[in-house]
C-alpha cells in the first residue's frame, strides 16, 4: 500500500489539484492531511471543498483553530499583523457552511495502519496543533 502526506495547503486549491493529479498518477491508494487547509490562499473554499469530495482523512492544523476560533495571529510589525486580520477575516467570510463543519469536525491526531505499520499522524504534536 502507498500512503501519500499532504499538508499546509493553505488555501491553494490550484496547487492541491495538481499534487492530486501527480498522487493518482502514481497509483497511490490513501492519503491523509496534517491540516492547515484553507487559511492565506486565494480559494480557501475550493480547497477544502476537494477535501471532503475525495473524503481525505484530515487532522485540525493550528490555521483551522484560527479560523474556528477567529484568532489571528499577531505578529511585531503592524502592517503585516493587520495583513493577517484581513486574510483571517477574508477566509472565514469565503467559507460556507459545510466547509466550516467539516473544520470544525476535525480530530487532532488520526491513527492508522499502513503496511503492518501503526502510524499516528499530527499536525505540531500529538498534544497540540499550536506545538512548533
Amino acid at each position: 500500500m502507498k500512503l501519500a502526506i499532504i499538508s499546509d495547503i493553505h488555501g491553494n486549491s490550484y496547487a492541491l489539484d495538481l499534487v492530486l493529479a501527480k498522487i493518482d498518477a502514481e497509483g497511490i491508494d490513501r492519503i491523509i492531511c496534517l491540516g492547515d487547509t484553507a487559511l492565506m490562499g486565494f480559494d480557501p473554499r475550493g480547497s477544502v471543498a476537494r477535501l471532503i469530495e475525495r473524503n481525505i482523512p484530515t487532522v485540525a492544523g493550528n490555521t483551522e483553530g484560527r479560523i474556528l476560533e477567529n484568532i489571528p495571529y499577531q505578529p511585531d510589525d503592524a502592517a503585516e499583523a493587520s495583513r493577517e486580520r484581513d486574510w483571517l477575516t477574508w477566509t472565514i467570510d469565503e467559507l460556507g457552511a459545510e466547509e466550516r463543519a467539516f473544520l470544525a469536525s476535525l480530530p487532532g491526531t488520526l491513527d492508522l495502519e499502513v503496511g503492518g505499520l501503526k502510524i499516528t499522524a499530527y499536525h505540531g504534536s500529538p498534544l497540540s496543533y499550536w506545538d512548533p
